[in-house]
C-alpha cells in the first residue's frame, strides 16, 4: 500500500485581517494557528508525510515551528505561486517525489485548525476504498441563488452542503488533473478547490461529515469562534469583551 501524504497549504499574508502578521501565525491557546494544524497530522497513525506550501519569506518561520513542536512528518517547506491553485500544485510536485501508484494526498488549509483525528481516518479510508472525497459540512441556514441583485432560486438545505477540507485523492490522479488544465488558465484560475477542479474533469467525489467547528480563519470572528471552541465557552461572549 502507498503512503498516505499530506499538503498543507498555507499561503496569504492576511491582508484582510490587519493582524500585522499572516493569519496563520497568529497564536490561539499558545501555539500559531498552523502549529494547530500541522499537530493533528503529525499525531494521525496514518499520516506518513507533510509538506507545507508557504509565501514566500516565511518558510524559516515554519522550519522554526517544525523544530519547537517536534513535527518530525515535515518533509518539506515549499514556496506559493501566483495563484492558490498554481500553490497547491507546487505542494503536490514536492509530495510526488518517490511516488508510488498507491500514495494518497490529504489537500488542507492551515488555517482550518479544528479537525480531529476521525475525520482524517475517514478521508484515508473512503479514498482508499472509493476514490477521491471531499469533507463537507452541512448547511445549517437557507441558500439562495442569486439573478443579479435579485433571488432566482431557493435551494432545499438538507440537499446542500458546504465543501470544507480535507479534500482527499489519489496523488498522482489530481497532479495529473492540475496538469491537464494548466494550458487553460482562464478556466483553471477560476477553481476554488481541488474538488471543483476534480469535478469539472469528471471525477466521481465521495463525502465525510465533517463537524461544524471544522471551520476556517477569514475574519476576525473566525479567531474568536475558535478562541471560544478551545476553550470551551460561548465565542459570543468574547466579541463584546
Amino acid at each position: 500500500m502507498g503512503k498516505n501524504k499530506v499538503v498543507i497549504f498555507a499561503g496569504g499574508v492576511g491582508e484582510r485581517m490587519k493582524y500585522g502578521k499572516p493569519k496563520q501565525f497568529i497564536e490561539l491557546m499558545h501555539r500559531p494557528i498552523i502549529a494547530e494544524t500541522i499537530s493533528h497530522f503529525q499525531n494521525n497513525e496514518l499520516i506518513d508525510e507533510i509538506y507545507v506550501v508557504i509565501t514566500e519569506g516565511y518558510e524559516d518561520k515554519v522550519y522554526q515551528i517544525k523544530e519547537n513542536f517536534n513535527f518530525t512528518k515535515i518533509k518539506k517547506v515549499i514556496n506559493g505561486g501566483k495563484t492558490a491553485m498554481q500553490s497547491i500544485y507546487f505542494g503536490l510536485v514536492a509530495a510526488s517525489e518517490n511516488l508510488d501508484s498507491d500514495d494518497i494526498v490529504l489537500i488542507h488549509d492551515g488555517v482550518r485548525p479544528l479537525i480531529t483525528d476521525e475525520l482524517i481516518t475517514k478521508n484515508i479510508n473512503i479514498c482508499r476504498e472509493n476514490g477521491s472525497c471531499v469533507s463537507v459540512g452541512k448547511m445549517v441556514e437557507t441558500p439562495i441563488l442569486l439573478e443579479g441583485e435579485y433571488v432566482s432560486a431557493i435551494l432545499d438545505r438538507n440537499a446542500t452542503f458546504v465543501a470544507k477540507a480535507p479534500q482527499t485523492f489519489y496523488l498522482k490522479e489530481i497532479k495529473e488533473a492540475h496538469e491537464k488544465m494548466m494550458d487553460k488558465p482562464e478556466i483553471y484560475n477560476t477553481f476554488v478547490d481541488n474538488c471543483s477542479l476534480a469535478k469539472y474533469l469528471g471525477y466521481k467525489i465521495n463525502i465525510t461529515f465533517s463537524s461544524s467547528q471544522n471551520i476556517k480563519v477569514t475574519t476576525k470572528t473566525d479567531v474568536y469562534k475558535m478562541i471560544g471552541i478551545l476553550n470551551g465557552r460561548d465565542y459570543e461572549k468574547l466579541l463584546t469583551e
